[in-house]
C-alpha cells in the first residue's frame, strides 16, 4: 500500500493543514504533470489519488489507520449513543421520502399529482431537518478529528472512523431516497 503522506511530503497525522497540503500538491504536480518536460503520467495519477485521499478528512483517517493500525479497522463498530438517537430521525425521513415517491408514481392523473403538493412540502421539510442533524453530526466528528493527533490511541481513531462510516452511509441513503422523489 502506498504511503500518501510520504508521497505528498506531509506528516503522517489524522489532521493536516489544508493550505500546506494544497501547496504541496501544486508544487509536486508541476514537476510530475505529463505535459511537463520531466513529467510522469503514472506518478502524476498516484499524486492525484494521494491528494484526493488526504484532502478528505474521512479518507485521510482511513488511510492513516490502514498504515498505522490496520487491525483497528477490523474490529466491529458499535453505533455511538448520540448517533443511535439520530438513526430513527434519518430512518423516518428516508421512509417518508420513499413512501412519497411511491405515492407519486401511483398518481396517474394531474389532479392526483397536484393533491400531493402539500405532502411533498412536508416530506421535504422532514428530510431537510434530518439532513441538518446529519450535517451537524458530521461537523462535530470533523471537529473531533481536528482535536486528535497521531498520538491518539488507534482505538479512538478507529471509533471516530466508524462514526464517519455511519454518517456517510446514512447520508447516502437519504440522498438516494430524495433522488427517488426527484425522478418519481
Amino acid at each position: 500500500m502506498p504511503d500518501y503522506f510520504a508521497l505528498m511530503e506531509q506528516p503522517r497525522r489524522p489532521w493536516l493543514d489544508e493550505a500546506a497540503l494544497r501547496d504541496a500538491f501544486h508544487r509536486l504536480a508541476a514537476a510530475l504533470h505529463p505535459d511537463a518536460h520531466t513529467g510522469d503520467a503514472e506518478k502524476f495519477a498516484e499524486l492525484n489519488a494521494a491528494f484526493s485521499t488526504l484532502r478528505d478528512p474521512v479518507k485521510r483517517l482511513r488511510h492513516w489507520l490502514e498504515l498505522e493500525s490496520p487491525d483497528a479497522l477490523q474490529r466491529p463498530t458499535v453505533i455511538p449513543p448520540d448517533l443511535a438517537e439520530l438513526f430513527p430521525v434519518i430512518g423516518a425521513a428516508r421512509q417518508a421520502l420513499l413512501d412519497f415517491a411511491a405515492r407519486r408514481r401511483a398518481a396517474t392523473t394531474a389532479l392526483s399529482r397536484a393533491l400531493l403538493a402539500g405532502d411533498e412540502a412536508k416530506v421535504r421539510a422532514t428530510a431537510d431537518c434530518a439532513r441538518t442533524a446529519l450535517d451537524a453530526a458530521r461537523t462535530n466528528a470533523i471537529e473531533g478529528l481536528h482535536a486528535l493527533d497521531a498520538g491518539s490511541p488507534p482505538e479512538v481513531l478507529a471509533a471516530l472512523h466508524g462514526r464517519f462510516a455511519f454518517l456517510e452511509k446514512w447520508d447516502a441513503q437519504l440522498r438516494e431516497a430524495a433522488l427517488q422523489v426527484e425522478i418519481g
